[in-house]
C-alpha cells in the first residue's frame, strides 16, 4: 500500500507533525520507502548508495542529509545527500 499525503482540509492530522502521523513516538525510521515527492531539502534519510549492489547484504546503509531530489526510481527515490553521495532512498530518519 502507498501512502498518500492527507487532503489539506483533513482536520484529523490538524497540530501533527510527520512523525506522529505516520512513524509514532517510538520509531527512529518509517516502515514504508516514501516516494520522491515526499521528500525536501534537509531531510535525514537512509540511503543505499547509488554504485552499491542493493540486494547485497554486506553494505550498510548510509544516513544523511538530502540535497537534491532527483525523483521516483525503481530501487527508491535518487537522491544527492548534502556530502556529496548519490543514492537510493530506502527510509526517513525521525530526529529525536
Amino acid at each position: 500500500m502507498r501512502w498518500s499525503p492527507p487532503l489539506k482540509n483533513d482536520t484529523e492530522y490538524a497540530g501533527t507533525t510527520f512523525s506522529d502521523r505516520f512513524l509514532g513516538s517510538a520509531s527512529t525510521m518509517s516502515t514504508e520507502r516514501p516516494a520522491a515527492e515526499e521528500l525536501r531539502q534537509g531531510m535525514t534519510v537512509e540511503i543505499v548508495q547509488e554504485d552499491a549492489d542493493v540486494r547485497s547484504t554486506d553494505e550498510e546503509p548510509i544516513h544523511g542529509e538530502i540535497g537534491t531530489v532527483y525523483g521516483d526510481d525503481p530501487d527508491g527515490p535518487r537522491v544527492k545527500l548534502k556530502s556529496g553521495v548519490v543514492g537510493h532512498v530506502q527510509s526517513v530518519v525521525v530526529d529525536e
